[in-house]
């Protein structure tokens, strides 16, 4: 009775220990402690998840290694220490004095998505029922306190988000701010009202950046099921259009192509509609491009020779027609895309372009594709960026419920 007290005083102790640690492999190292004495065998382990269908050694004791141990446990239905981990339950297993293998008792318990402890013995029927209890027990607890990490990690993450969020903001509000004080500075003393109008752009820039704050800010990470309803995706994609197309003063023409109802949250897909719309217009738009016969040089002013025959000033071309931005909305198996003809973005910048903050534009928030992935995040919707056929830039919204048409 005395002994079975110890191992249970053992596994209670740690639990508590457990949460004292501030990295997973320190967890993983009390728990291997703990677990040793409590399945009272030298060859124990701690496995934890690399995300790939493999379990690598967080924490094993000096007999496992010399076992060969170390190695990393591939997703295998032989495997007991993979079964466990994979169906959540504890895994037990008697050889029965098997004489074609070392060990005759194996132990598996599961740590949640993290991982797996497991235990191996030489002997046979190693494990009691009590041993296997109090396994489960210490498992338990290992596995409470590397979700309290992951959820700490992640909290980190997001408050260094909310500071870049905050630092951006505050950033790109000076600029304006400056703009509209100097100008009324300038109009106090000068009288002259054609610098209002350099006030009313600095004011306009506020606005937009304002409620661009606020839409982040206002909505949550994640949806409720009563927010969500079947949407017409052609009505809103409709009506998306004409919002962005009013909100930009660059030339522009939308083919669309999507007559599927799908599950959405209605305010939240228009954002992301808007948004995207928008993305392609500013960034596609050929204004950007060399256009044919805007100036041309001719002549080669690099001889005396030359220079006496050929007059070698750039000539500048009779003016020519931009031709406008086309946005392309189309329909995929489980989604839709949304696609222009402009310049495109490059292969390594494809991930920085939802960052907050980030922004190719003059006068650009670095807001749009933060708000485009927030949406899709809140929907779980998959988001990515190729090109599209014409070379410009293609975003693709995947895993949508009821994407095709009944």
């Amino acid at each position: 009775m005395e002994y079975s007290q110890t191992r249970q005083t053992v596994a209670v102790e740690t639990s508590r220990d457990l949460f004292t640690q501030t990295q997973p492999d320190a967890v993983a190292k009390t728990a291997l402690g703990a677990a040793e004495r409590i399945v009272e065998t030298p060859l124990v382990g701690i496995y934890l998840t690399d995300g790939v269908d493999a379990l690598g050694p967080g924490a094993l004791s000096e007999s496992l290694v010399d076992m060969g141990g170390d190695e990393v446990i591939r997703k295998s239905t032989e495997s007991l220490p993979w079964q466990a981990f994979e169906t959540g339950d504890p895994q037990h297993r008697e050889r029965h004095a098997d004489a074609t293998v070392l060990l005759q008792s194996e132990l598996a318990v599961p740590l949640g998505d993290h991982g797996v402890l497991v235990a191996g013995s030489t002997e046979v029927d190693a494990f009691d029922d009590q041993t296997v209890g109090l396994a489960v027990f210490l498992a338990g607890a290992v596995e409470s306190a590397l979700d309290l990490l992951e959820e700490k990690r992640q909290l980190r993450e997001q408050h260094a988000q909310v500071d870049a969020f905050i630092e951006n903001i505050s950033h790109d509000l000076r600029s304006p701010l400056a703009v509209a004080k100097a100008g009324v500075v300038v109009t106090r003393k000068t009288g002259n009202i054609e610098t209002l109008e350099r006030i009313d752009r600095a004011h306009d820039r506020i606005q937009t950046l304002l409620e661009d704050l606020l839409v982040v800010a206002r909505e949550g990470p994640t949806l409720e099921p009563a927010d969500l309803e079947v949407v017409d995706l052609a009505d809103a994609v409709t009506e998306a259009w004409r919002v962005a197309e009013a909100t930009v003063d660059i030339e522009a023409v939308g083919e669309f192509d999507a007559k599927t109802r799908i599950v959405a949250s209605p305010s939240r897909l228009q954002q992301l509609l808007e948004n995207l719309f928008r993305n392609c217009v500013e960034h596609g738009s050929t204004r950007n491009r060399a256009q044919p016969g805007e100036a041309v040089e001719h002549g080669s002013p690099n001889t005396e020779a030359d220079a006496g025959e050929v007059d070698s000033d750039p000539v500048p071309a009779p003016p020519t027609h931009t031709p406008p931005v086309t946005v392309r909305v189309g329909e995929l198996t489980d989604g839709f895309y949304i696609e222009d003809d402009g310049l495109g973005i490059p292969t390594e910048s494809r991930q920085a372009i939802f960052e907050t903050g980030y922004s190719t534009r003059d006068g650009g928030t670095g807001l749009g594709l933060q708000i485009v992935r927030t949406v899709a995040d809140a929907h779980d919707w998959e988001l990515s960026v190729t090109d599209s056929v014409d070379g410009g830039a293609r975003f693709e919204i995947t895993g949508i419920k009821n994407a095709r048409a009944e």
